[in-house]
């Protein structure tokens, strides 16, 4: 693990964090890349944990976790926020509460998909993200 200005990085691909532990105003803050390994885009949750949730996180080392699953195993609602990145900036921002945590990836990349898809009229040039994300969530 690795722990840089406040963030402790526990999973890593090609050098950049992919899941992320941030301490934000005094509260441990999860950031997770949901999409963006290998695409031009990004689509990251990012939800406040208590700090049981955070410890216990932390001691999993969650680079072979399923952390679909284990966020879905958590009790009590949901409150957070996906953002997409794509062209070195923020494209779409969308704050979220669901009364579980249940299948958030999934849920994380339909949002996205439907933020996108909104914009095309004024950028065209996002059809792939669009397309990308629709792939993605057929499958």
């Amino acid at each position: 693990m690795v722990v840089v200005d406040d963030r402790l990085g526990l999973s890593w691909w090609n050098g950049r964090p992919t899941v992320m532990i941030e301490v934000i105003d005094g509260r441990p803050r999860l950031a997770w890349l949901i999409v963006g390994h290998n695409e031009p885009f990004d689509v990251w949750l990012f939800s406040y944990l208590t700090w049981d949730e955070a410890d216990a996180l932390t001691a999993m080392r969650p680079a072979g976790l399923d952390l679909d699953a284990w966020l879905g195993e958590r009790e009590g609602e949901f409150e957070g926020w996906y953002s997409l990145y794509a062209g070195g900036g923020l494209l779409a921002q969308m704050t979220v509460r669901y009364p579980n945590r249940r299948g958030l990836a999934r849920e994380a990349m339909r949002v996205m998909h439907e933020a996108v898809v909104a914009l095309l009229d004024d950028k065209p040039e996002l059809r792939p993200i669009a397309d990308d994300l629709a792939y993605r969530l057929a499958a």
